[in-house]
Order: structure tokens, then sequence, then C-alpha cells
């Protein structure tokens, strides 16, 4: 790869970016997102026990094998030297700096240096994004776009020029997506590294046999990157997992006749990169080796529409009621500017000025309000840190932590992060995946917390609530009132709310609307847990190989972009 810094246009495109990620990025962003609570809750677990496959404190116990380690591992390894949030800042900012020059990368090795610095100035154009980062809280979604992106770089060179160095690098950076997020490297780095060899075998005219035998050498190192880079997980997949019961999700559905959820999973995916669409279909005319790109970005589009189409269902099978299909639609958008980009430069220079102008100042807009999705769309009030406080202190207060806790309507991060805080156990948890109870398992809610939500959330609170002594469940903490009858229903006990004591009685001053309950007296404590036991080389596995492929893979780009890549062919 040639040097990042000899193109302005790249520059610009890392100035703007840079720029726009300062506002989103205010003190605790993640706390207003969906899932950042959830990969700091992933990260502290690995800061408190590195090579500990067993977490406790959600859902009675569950596999951390069961997601894929290296984006949590790395805010933790930022964190036992910093703070948590810190590390997701750090890991955060870095993905988002590094998607231009990623996209750089490929347009170069593909498309030529022209193309190249345009692919990286239209980045700014998929909202998705901002929606994935600063709504829904996916960073190793983006992480692992980014390592794609730079995989499929030097799957490119060493396909081209068939060198040993490429082919190294290909296999550590594609290890390190598998560690970084598994479904980003089986739906995305997997067709999208054929379409890429298919493009680069129409383009060079390699002879059949020395484009077999390459691309025979690539199949084989990413398999064994695949394997070696996340063997735990593979291991808890083939002898651990538990299949579950679906859990409801918006884009199983013909969401385009519902407006919020047409803006949200398409304009809000898209954003300006919509605009670019078109290119992306007339593509192949511009490049007649990029139909397969072109082809692949346009099967990605159709399974962006999730249950709008029969598609994903046929295609997936059994996997359709497990997966989640805006992730989809971002891939696609994620990789428009390299479609975009070539029709761009072909531009005359001053029509590419005014477009540019014009088109990224459209962008940033969509992007922003993107960005700002869930903080528009906040339904609960959020809690005070003295409300996380006397959460927490009470939880651990006497011998309160023998017991499970629960909570209801106090928003899902709000419960991961008090999760995160505190050191006592809870029923609930926010990875169904690694659910290992069966009621769990088939409960079909994101988690009771949110049980109001689910169309058989109340009946599943109801069947656990009754039942407390079976679950080891002596508290909840209640910040809705609606799920007052339930809870009385099943004979439990309202104490007082957060910030009075024991002598509170109703109609004294509510200094909290959260409201701790008792269960009926008689519940006995958690047992005595022993951790399940794991083949002994697991652990050691999980807590190197992710982090060294990726500090090989960072080495790798550093020196390949010092010695020069292979550029790019030209235009056919």
């Amino acid at each position: 790869m040639k040097r990042p810094s000899t193109d302005p246009l790249l520059l610009l495109a890392l100035v703007l970016t840079l720029a726009f990620n300062v506002m989103p990025s205010t003190p605790e962003f993640w706390r207003g997102t969906f899932d950042g609570e959830t990969h700091l809750f992933f990260a502290d677990h690995y800061r408190r026990g590195w090579w500990d496959p067993w977490e406790e404190k959600w859902s009675q116990g569950f596999w951390v094998y069961s997601y894929p380690p290296l984006v949590h591992q790395l805010i933790a390894a930022v964190g036992s030297v910093w703070s948590l949030g810190a590390g997701f800042r750090l890991v955060q900012s870095a993905a988002m700096l590094l998607y231009p020059v990623a996209a750089w990368s490929l347009s170069r090795e593909l498309q030529g240096p022209q193309a190249a610095g345009w692919a990286s100035l239209l980045t700014l154009a998929p909202a998705g994004i901002y929606l994935a980062v600063y709504s829904f809280g996916q960073l190793p979604t983006l992480v692992g776009i980014v390592l794609m992106l730079f995989a499929l770089t030097c799957l490119a060179q060493y396909l081209h020029a068939g060198r040993t160095r490429d082919l190294l690098s290909w296999g550590l950076l594609s290890g390190t997506l598998f560690a970084a997020h598994h479904l980003t490297a089986v739906f995305g780095l997997l067709p999208a590294a054929g379409a890429v060899a298919l493009h680069v075998g129409l383009r060079r005219g390699l002879t059949r046999s020395e484009a077999g035998r390459r691309a025979a050498s690539a199949a084989g190192t990413l398999i064994a990157a695949a394997l070696l880079a996340v063997l735990p997980f593979w291991w808890w997949f083939f002898t651990q997992r538990i299949p579950f019961a679906e859990i409801p999700h918006p884009t199983r559905l013909a969401f385009l006749t519902i407006p919020e959820l047409r803006s949200l999973f398409v304009f809000r995916i898209y954003g300006a990169a919509l605009a670019l669409v078109p290119l992306t279909l007339l593509w192949p005319l511009r490049r007649r080796s990029a139909w397969p790109l072109a082809a692949l970005l346009v099967v990605w589009m159709i399974l962006g529409l999730g249950g709008n189409t029969g598609l994903p269902q046929r295609l997936l099978g059994s996997l359709w009621s497990l997966m989640v299909y805006d992730r989809f639609a971002l891939f696609a958008a994620a990789l428009t500017p390299l479609a975009a980009a070539e029709w761009v430069a072909s531009m005359r220079a001053r029509d590419r000025e005014v477009l540019a102008a014009v088109f990224l100042a459209g962008a940033m807009i969509m992007s922003a309000i993107s960005a700002a999705h869930t903080e528009n769309r906040r339904l609960l009030p959020r809690l005070s840190e003295w409300e996380h406080v006397e959460m927490r202190r009470f939880l651990e207060a006497d011998d309160h932590a023998n017991w499970y806790y629960v909570t209801f309507g106090l928003g899902d991060n709000e419960f991961q992060h008090l999760s995160r805080i505190t050191s006592a156990r809870t029923i609930d948890g926010y990875y169904a995946s690694a659910r290992v109870r069966q009621e769990l398992r088939e409960s079909r809610i994101g988690s009771f917390d949110a049980s109001l939500h689910f169309p058989n959330g109340l009946t599943a609170v109801r069947s656990v609530l009754e039942q407390p002594a079976s679950w080891n469940l002596r508290w909840a903490l209640v910040a809705d009132p609606r799920y007052d009858p339930t809870l009385q229903q099943a004979g439990w006990r309202r104490l007082y709310p957060l910030g009075a004591d024991a002598t509170w009685q109703a109609g004294d001053p509510v200094p909290s609307l959260v409201m701790i309950w008792s269960a009926p007296e008689g519940v006995p404590p958690i047992p005595r847990q022993t951790p399940p036991r794991v083949p002994p080389i697991l652990p050691v596995l999980w807590g190197v190989i992710p982090i060294v492929g990726f500090a090989g893979g960072v080495l790798s780009l550093v020196l390949g972009s010092r010695s020069g890549g292979s550029g790019s062919g030209p235009a056919n």
C-alpha cells in the first residue's frame, strides 16, 4: 500500500471525519445507545478476569466464548490502566478514522489512485456508520467493516502479485476480523473475498492455473486463520451452544410499509449514500471487471430489506429468525463509495468540486441525524448518578448479593450499566445467544427489563415472579409502575423508593421513580457455584491469539504501507 498521507483527498476525508466525530463523542455517549453498555459489560469481564471463560453476573451464568473477544479485550486493555470509557472511545475513534483509510486502500488496489481519493472522501456519505456507533452502539460491527476492507486489500494484492507477505497479511487480518465480529466475517468478508477474487482475475488476465493456485492458497489461509483466531468460539458453538426461541426484531417485518421503520432502516442506514446506489448498479459499465462486486452489493441491499422480501428466508433457512438485517444494508452502504468513486473521478474538475461540496454538506447533515437517533427517541429519562450509587449500595448491602435481582423499566442501557458497576448477579441479560437456562432460551424476550414491549413479555415475567425460589430471586428494582400489578399478583412486596429507607410509607415524598420490591419469604440464596471446566488450552488461546493476531495485522499494514503496494491495473 502506498502511504496514505500522499493523497490530499484522503487527508481531507480524515480531517472531516475527525471534526464530525468530535460533537457526537460527548461524555459517555454510549449510555444513549442500545448496545454500547453490552460491549462495556464484556470488556469489564476481561478487565476482572482476562482468562475466565464464564461470566456469572448475567443470566445465571454464560460462556464469554459465545462472542468474539477482540474489541472487548482492546477496551479492557486500555481500561486496566485508564478507564473502560476511555478504552471504548479510543477504539471507536480509531475505527472511525481508519474507515476512510481502509476504503482508500481497497479502492486504490482495485480501481487506481485517482478513484481512491474520492472513495475515501465519499465515506462520509453512509449514515449507517454513524447510526451503528452513536445510536445502536455496534462498535464490533464497525471494527469488523474496517478490518474487512483492509483484509480485502491484502487479498487483492496477493492475487495480483503472488507475494507471500501479502498472503500472510491477508491471513492475519481475516483472522483478526473473526476475532472482532464473527457475523461480519461470515456474511461480509467471505462473499466479498469471492467477489474481489473474480474482480482481480477478470482485470489482471491471470492464467487459469495461476489464478486457481493463488485462490486456493488464499482460501486455505482464510480457513486456518478463522479456526485458529477463535477456536474457543467454535468449541462453544459445536459443544455448548443451545438453540433459543426467536426474539422479534423489526427488520424481519415488512418495515417498508411502516414509516418510522422505513426511515430508520433505509434512510438512516444509507443516508446520502442512497444517491450513490444508481452508480453502484451501473458500476460494471465503467469497469467490466466490477460486476462481481456490484452484484454482491445488490444482494446485500436485498438482504438488507429483511422481511420485505422472501429472499433472506430462502437463502438463510433456519438462520432467518436469528439474524438482524440492517447489518446487510450497512455492508452495502459502506462499500457504495468505491462504486461511485470511479464515476466521480471521471468528471470534469470543476463539476467534481461543486458536486463534492454540495453532496458532502448533505451527507454530514444526514449522518448527524442518524447519529442522534436514540437521543431523539429517548422514551425513558436517564437516571441520575446518585440513583446508580443507591442501586449499587442496596444490592451490595448486608447479604443482599446472596440472591439474584431483576430490573423492570429502567431501560436496557441503564440496566446494563447497573449490572456492570455492581458485583450483584441478575437472572436477566442482554445477550440471548449465550443463555443456558431453558426458561430463558424459550422466553422470546430480549430482556426482562423491557419485557413489557414483547408480545409474551408479561407472561414470561409472571412465570418467574411466581416461582422466585426456583430462581433464587429476591429483589426487583422497578422504574415503570405498569409492572406493579404483575408483581403484586405474584405476592411480591413493595419496600421503598431509592433514596428512602425501610421507614418509608405510602404518601411520603418519593425521591426516585425506582422502587425496590422484595419476593415473598423463603427464597433460598444462590447456591455455591463452580465454574464449568474447559479444556486448559482454550483460555490461553482466547486470551492470547486475538491480541497477537491484531498486533500482527497492524504491523503488516504498517510494513506494507512503507514498502508500497502493487498499485492498480489499467481500466478495462
